[in-house]
Formats: structure tokens, C-alpha cells, sequence
């Protein structure tokens, strides 16, 4: 009888255990079918997109020609988690010297002007030209399809104009934005 009633306890514990995880489950599956997902961005080498800065050095080896000789390529792509096709812009964002926790000072800050850049969507180049032109931060605009991501690489180089620019630099960030259905112009 005493083997009986811990088997049966045992059982019933096993049970509401049992239900409680299945309803746990149930829910969580149910509510993320329904959920409007994420729209992300992602560092390939961070997971997270995070300030980046160009440090330059040496005036001679930074001037190329060519934009397959840029200085710096920055990779990070932008996810399509939502649960439909999503419109969205990708901006460049300049930093200001008092956002940055090191010693930066205007007078050490690259010039837009001073930087040309080269922007590649899957590989691709999409455009190129000197970051100064860049109007409203405005980079790109693209519909990605559910489940796809797009990869990106921005890189730059100095423009011929570029001037002592030894130990400055340009810190900047890449941001995403969810163009709304009602504002699709």
C-alpha cells in the first residue's frame, strides 16, 4: 500500500510536470508564429552592431585609387526575421567626439569630405563615392523577402583632398530602419 501511494504521488507530480511544460510549449510556439519578428542588424565579427572607428596613421599608404583598395571594410548584415517582406533604409551615422570615452576632440576627427566609400550588397558593389555626399545618412533602401539576410560591406578610403589627417579619426555607426507601410516613398 505505502508503494502504491509513492508511485501515485511520484505519477501525479510526472503528470502536472508533464502538462505544465506542454502548455508552456504550446503557447511559446503559438505566440511566436504570431509575433511581428525582427528586423536585425548583425557584425560578422560581434553579433551586434557597434560603433566603429577608422584610425588613420600613415598620410602616404592611406590614398588609393581604387575602391578594391579601401582601408577598411566593415561586414554586417541585416536579417529578415518578421513574419512578411520588409522595406528598410540603412543609414551612416556620424559620432560625435563627446559619445566616444577615449581622448577625441574635434580637431583629431576626419572630415566626411576627406573619405571616399564603397558600399557592396552581397558581394555586389551597389555604390560608391565621397562620404560628404551622402545625403540625409541615407546609404541604402531595399525589400528583403521573410527569412533572407542581406550582407553588407562598407569600405573606405581617403579622398585625394584629404589633408593631415595623421592619428585622426572618423567614428561612425550603421543603422536600420523599418520603412512603415504608410510612409513607403
Amino acid at each position: 500500500m505505502k508503494n502504491t501511494k509513492v508511485i501515485l504521488t511520484i505519477s501525479i507530480i510526472l503528470l502536472v510536470l508533464f502538462i505544465a511544460l506542454a502548455t508552456k510549449f504550446w503557447f511559446s510556439y503559438f505566440l511566436d508564429l504570431n509575433s511581428n519578428g525582427a528586423l536585425t542588424v548583425k557584425d560578422n565579427n560581434y553579433g551586434t552592431l557597434e560603433l566603429r572607428t577608422i584610425k588613420l596613421q600613415d598620410h602616404a599608404e592611406m590614398h588609393f585609387g581604387d575602391i578594391n583598395d579601401a582601408i577598411e571594410g566593415y561586414e554586417f548584415t541585416v536579417d529578415n526575421n518578421k513574419t512578411g517582406t520588409v522595406k528598410y533604409r540603412l543609414y551612416i551615422e556620424d559620432v560625435p567626439c563627446s559619445m566616444i570615452e577615449e581622448s577625441c576632440s574635434p580637431i583629431m576627427t576626419i572630415k566626411r569630405s576627406e573619405l571616399n566609400y564603397a558600399l557592396y550588397l552581397n558581394g555586389d558593389l551597389l555604390k560608391s563615392g565621397n562620404l560628404a555626399d551622402v545625403e540625409n545618412d541615407l546609404i541604402d533602401t531595399q525589400v528583403i523577402n521573410i527569412d533572407v539576410y542581406n550582407k553588407y560591406e562598407l569600405r573606405f578610403w581617403l579622398d585625394e583632398s584629404a589633408d593631415d589627417i595623421d592619428g585622426k579619426y572618423y567614428h561612425y555607426r550603421v543603422k536600420v530602419e523599418e520603412v512603415n507601410n504608410e510612409k513607403n516613398n
